[in-house]
């Protein structure tokens, strides 16, 4: 695994619980703030044709 794709791995892990933990908690700001991370995410990763699992099913 490359360092750019471990990189966006762990990132999108990161998004991805802070995410579910916005959507639990009720806080529409923090998960606005983190589809966004998540779609800049599978921007790079498409540009970089870098493939994380899940990463494009909810960026979608």
């Amino acid at each position: 695994m490359s360092e750019l794709t471990t990189m966006l791995a762990e990132r999108f892990a990161d998004a991805r619980r802070s995410l579910l933990e916005a959507r639990r908690a009720g806080d529409d700001y923090l998960v606005d703030v983190r589809l966004s991370e998540i779609e800049e995410l599978a921007r790079l990763a498409r540009e970089n044709d870098v493939v994380i699992p899940g990463l494009e099913r909810i960026a979608a």
